[in-house]
């Protein structure tokens, strides 16, 4: 029996874990930040993409806190709204 560690998907979705927050409105922003499209509630979650199925090897991150600090700095959004998301979305 095979086992699959890690993400599973098919041609019409893809995995990720991105460290941010949710909204209804597409946010433009300087390219430093991800938006990914989801569906559901909200339309998009924005912030800093840790992992899709473009690369799914080990990531490193660094340094959580500043990352979640830089991501409520740059979109003015409080830090108790910036969380860590995983799923699988439309490609």
């Amino acid at each position: 029996m095979k086992i699959r560690n890690g993400f599973v998907s098919n041609s019409s979705s893809s995995s990720f874990v991105i460290l941010g927050f949710k909204t209804n409105e597409h946010v433009n922003d300087s390219g430093k930040f991800e938006q990914l499209y989801v569906e559901g509630d909200t339309d998009y979650i924005t912030g800093y993409l840790v992992a899709d199925d473009e690369y799914l090897e080990y990531t490193e991150v660094g340094n959580i806190q500043e990352i979640v600090n830089e991501i409520s700095e740059f979109f003015d959004k409080d830090v108790s709204e910036i969380k860590l998301y995983c799923g699988v979305r439309p490609s």
